[in-house]
């Protein structure tokens, strides 16, 4: 049931909290988001950070979306779009509801990713930070991580090493001496036979 998209991996939407934040595409029925569009109240401090400071919950999303390095490029790029022109930061944020939804199988609710969060980009950054946090994605353990693919080395085990046990071994025929004259050879040659 693993399956990678765009190189990158992701563990299954039934996981309740994944070990390192990755989630796998599920088949089925897409499942609720954990917390509504308008619960912030679920989360005081994700709520204060998407109200006052977006820019910088945008960041903290994108960090956990894709990993550290991640923060400065894009709050910097949300702040900058969103002081000039609020309705085209929506065009830049919206790629991280997709990438959440799709991650976890999530329902695309109550409207398109795009439509949610140009109505409402606060409250859809708010509920992708608590979908994230829920479910364990941090900067250090991203929901996106690249796939990579360790494979141990072979364990080579030798075959057991069998000795015979110890024999007298008797010289072979003498070169150039005649067969009828082997016997008196070997035994002048040998002188254990004696």
């Amino acid at each position: 049931m693993a399956a990678q998209q765009g190189g990158y991996h992701y563990q299954p939407a039934t996981v309740a909290a994944p070990q390192h934040g990755a989630a796998l595409p599920v088949s089925g029925e897409p499942a609720e988001w954990s917390t509504g569009l308008f619960a912030c109240c679920d989360d005081c401090e994700v709520c204060c950070i998407g109200y006052f400071i977006p820019s910088i919950l945008y960041g903290k999303n994108k960090e956990s979306i894709a990993g550290q390095g991640n923060f400065t490029p894009d709050c910097c790029a949300f702040f900058w779009i969103h002081l000039f022109c609020s309705c085209a930061a929506s065009c830049l944020s919206y790629n991280s509801r997709t990438e959440v939804r799709k991650a976890y199988n999530l329902k695309e609710q109550p409207c398109g990713d795009c439509c949610v969060h140009f109505w409402c980009v606060k409250c859809a950054l708010c509920q992708e930070a608590r979908e994230l946090k829920l479910r364990g994605a941090t900067p250090t353990n991203p929901l996106l991580r690249p796939a990579v693919q360790v494979v141990p080395p072979p364990v080579v085990v030798p075959p057991p090493v069998v000795v015979p046990p110890a024999q007298q071994q008797m010289p072979g025929p003498a070169v150039g001496v005649p067969a009828s004259q082997q016997t008196v050879y070997q035994a002048t040659t040998n002188p254990l036979k004696s």
